[in-house]
């Protein structure tokens, strides 16, 4: 909801003087399975929980963060990112478009 998320961003900006870090941990490890029997609604839960979500929230914060003192942004990801496991497509593929997210917004 990107209203919920501006006025989270507005209500801390108010009470701590402004947004200098932001922290994104969201994620989920829907069912595991072979990428041939992949429920495509655990593919869309999964990408909007551990990718969009952050991109939504990260993309709202960059006005607050570019007026913060020395603003800084950490991404949480996964060690399945490198290195996939067996069966776990929809979060690993999530977490690896999460770390090139990272490294974009880092440019």
């Amino acid at each position: 909801d990107a209203d919920a998320v501006t006025q989270a961003l507005d209500t801390c900006a108010q009470c701590f003087g402004g947004v200098d870090i932001l922290v994104m941990n969201a994620g989920i490890l829907p069912k595991s399975s072979p990428i041939e029997h992949i429920d495509p609604k655990m593919w869309d839960l999964s990408m909007s929980i551990n990718l969009t979500a952050s991109q939504r929230l990260l993309t709202a914060a960059i006005p607050y963060l570019k007026l913060g003192v020395d603003p800084c942004v950490v991404l949480v990801g996964t060690k399945n990112a490198p290195a996939p496991g067996r069966g776990m497509a929809c979060y690993s593929v999530a977490k690896m478009a999460l770390t090139q997210l990272a490294r974009i917004a880092a440019l």
